[in-house]
């Protein structure tokens, strides 16, 4: 499995090994995980430990690495990694010692910075403590990867940090230096008017990074820090537009490392009920739900693999009231909440212009963006960004032909011939089991006409693709 499914293969792995296979009572086996020995000498997880020279020879076998892990790509169950992973670091202890008459008291673990994102592993609990200089095991060069621990026991420092005397001896920790370059490179070239503002932007963003958890007042750690963050807060000068514009800029710079990369755009609410004293909020509900918070719309860029690349769009407002139906239908699109779509879409595309030899980008959305005026926008901006949208079917929307003809999209598009198939395992829901399906394609380019509140010159050509799943055999 590991052979036919993971980047590396099965191996080979170094010293002593264990193996595991994941096995699901519905799907059959479906992973599996390998640990051996650790790394001899890395960095980042030897000032973690704190454990001096003699000690890391003397305790590094107490120290295994979690060389493979493997999820099945057709397997698609939410939170099942994380869970694997806590589930098998329970009996791991038990079989290293069984096996190799010693119990391991950490794991660790790299994960490729750029291919992987190491989600389950923070999901499970285990600790980001760093990266590595990408020289590899031999020293002759390698990608940099994430390092990631977790601890098996309690005392599992004073395991580590034993010298042969018998006593415990931790070396002083060096304070990390990597998240604080990464706030000054990402946020340095904040523009607020004062450079003591931005200074003090630094200092709040390390300190927030450090406890994410904590609250203002927690994360500060003293009353003078405390009360500069407040004051910092509630500076005229500090325009969190201006904060996002420096973010935006380096997004735009890994951006340019990417040769595609999707642009997903989306919607959420900020919900503020429990603090009722705060001025300039707005309804987030409905009208019988009297929830009260701020409307978020943001832009995010991805890699193809799904790793985050950062922001390139924030919309921010609060809603005056919940408007009638009937008159929302005669505003122009401008005065709706629908042009978020728009104005995304613009600031995806000012970015596609500045990268066009480099990367293209695919915005991204479901079917709230089904909205004429976006693919109008697209349709108007030959450089722009790509579209990929999720069509709305209740929006019955009318295609015409070179005759002038009206038809119906839908209709259309089911007499197209099946331009590719491909065979598909649909997981088992509440009402029904596991199946097999094959999912057909059908695309072709159309004129969309315009909804009859639109100016009819405002038709514009896409191409519109439907991908259905039939002959299901029971599985």
């Amino acid at each position: 499995m590991l052979e036919a499914h993971h980047y590396l293969g099965s191996g080979p792995l170094c010293g002593a090994q264990l193996r595991y296979l994941v096995r699901s009572e519905h799907y059959g086996w479906i992973g599996g995980l390998s640990y051996s020995a650790c790394a001899r000498r890395v960095e980042s997880r030897d000032e973690w430990i704190g454990w001096t020279e003699e000690a890391r020879k003397r305790n590094h076998t107490f120290v295994i690495n979690n060389s493979r892990y493997l999820i099945a790509p057709t397997v698609r169950v939410k939170c099942l990694a994380s869970h694997v992973l806590a589930k098998c670091q329970t009996r791991l202890v038990d079989d290293g010692e069984r096996v190799y008459k010693y119990r391991p008291v950490l794991l660790e673990t790299y994960v490729e910075r750029g291919r992987f994102s190491g989600s389950c592993y923070r999901a499970a609990n285990w600790k980001y403590v760093g990266g590595t200089e990408g020289r590899g095991r031999k020293g002759t060069g390698a990608t940099v990867k994430d390092v990631y621990v977790m601890p098996l026991q309690k005392k599992w420092q004073a395991v580590l940090c034993c010298c042969a005397d018998g006593k415990v001896h931790v070396r002083q920790r060096v304070a990390q230096k990597e998240p604080r370059d990464w706030i000054e490179a990402e946020l340095g070239g904040t523009k607020l008017g004062d450079a003591r503002l931005t200074s003090r932007l630094l200092e709040m963003t390390g300190m927030f990074y450090d406890k994410p958890l904590a609250n203002i007042p927690q994360a500060c750690g003293s009353v003078s820090a405390t009360k500069a963050a407040y004051r910092f807060l509630d500076n005229e000068n500090v325009d969190w537009k201006a904060i996002l514009q420096a973010h935006y800029e380096a997004t735009e710079e890994r951006v340019k490392e990417n040769s595609l990369v999707l642009v997903a755009q989306d919607t959420t609410t900020l919900n503020y009920s429990t603090h009722p004293n705060t001025q300039g909020l707005g309804p987030i509900g409905t009208k019988s739900e009297k929830v009260r918070g701020l409307m978020v719309h943001d832009t995010m860029a991805f890699t193809e693999s799904g790793t985050p690349l950062g922001l390139l769009n924030v919309q921010c407002w609060a809603r005056d009231g919940i408007g009638s139906k009937h008159k929302r239908h005669k505003k122009p699109i401008e005065e709706k909440e629908s042009w978020k779509w728009v104005e995304s879409y613009h600031a995806v595309s000012q970015v596609q212009k500045r990268c066009r030899n480099k990367s293209l980008l695919v915005v991204v959305a479901d079917r709230e963006a089904d909205i004429h005026e976006v693919f109008a926008e697209q349709y108007n901006t030959p450089d722009g960004a790509q579209l990929l949208i999720r069509a709305e079917r209740s929006r019955n929307r009318k295609v015409v032909d070179d005759k002038e003809s009206c038809e119906f999209l839908w209709t259309k598009l089911e007499q197209q011939p099946v331009i590719g198939t491909r065979e598909i395992l649909i997981p088992p829901s509440e009402k029904r089991s596991a199946r097999q399906a094959i999912l057909m394609v059908r695309t072709m380019p159309v004129t969309l006409r315009p909804p009859h509140t639109h100016q009819p010159n405002l038709a514009v050509v896409v191409k519109v693709s439907i991908a259905r799943t039939c002959d299901i055999k029971c599985g």
